[in-house]
C-alpha cells in the first residue's frame, strides 16, 4: 500500500447510511473527552475514515483544522491499521484544550487503535517509537560538537 499525499476517495466514508451503520454496530472507544472512535471491522477492504466535528467544538477554522489533523494522522498510519476497518472519529470540545498539538493527538489516536486491537501485530506505528530509540537534542549536540572538534584538530598544523 502506497502513501499518497492526500486521502483518496476510497479511503473516506462518504455516505450517511455508512456513518449510521458504524455508529450502531461499531465498537466505541472514548479518549478522555477529547474524541470518540467508532470502529467497525467488515471484510478485507482497505481501512477507511470518517470525521465528524460538531459546531460546539468551535468555528469553521477550528473544525477544519481538526479534520486536517486527523486525516493526516490516518494517511500516514493507514498501512498499520487492520484491513476492513471503518473508523469514524467524533471530536469533542475538550480537543481545544490540547491546542491542536499534532503529536499529542496522534499518540492518543494510535493508543486508542492499539487498545481496540485494530493495528496489525509487528508493525511499528509512526510516532510510537521506544524512548530508547529517540535521540535527544542534547545527544545530537554532543555528537556534532565532537565532530567539529575532531575536524578542527585534524586541520591544525603541527607546531614544532
Amino acid at each position: 500500500m502506497e502513501i499518497y499525499k492526500s486521502l483518496r476517495k476510497r479511503d473516506k466514508i462518504l455516505k450517511r447510511y455508512e456513518y449510521k451503520e458504524i455508529y450502531n454496530k461499531g465498537k466505541k472507544i472514548s479518549i478522555d473527552g477529547l474524541f470518540t472512535l467508532y470502529i467497525l471491522k467488515e471484510g478485507n477492504s482497505p481501512p477507511r475514515i470518517g470525521i465528524a466535528v460538531p459546531k460546539n467544538v468551535g468555528g469553521a477554522v477550528v473544525r477544519n483544522r481538526i479534520k486536517r489533523i486527523f486525516r493526516e494522522i490516518f494517511r500516514l498510519n493507514k498501512r498499520s491499521i487492520i484491513e476492513g476497518s471503518d473508523i469514524v472519529i467524533v471530536a469533542r470540545k475538550g480537543l481545544k484544550k490540547v491546542r491542536f498539538r499534532y503529536r499529542v493527538i496522534e499518540d492518543l489516536f494510535l493508543k486508542a487503535l492499539e487498545k481496540g486491537h485494530y493495528v496489525e501485530k509487528g508493525v511499528m506505528l509512526r510516532g510510537m517509537e521506544k524512548e530508547d530509540d529517540k535521540v535527544s537534542p542534547f545527544d545530537s549536540y554532543k555528537i556534532l560538537s565532537g565532530v567539529c572538534i575532531s575536524i578542527f584538530f585534524s586541520c591544525m598544523p603541527i607546531l614544532s
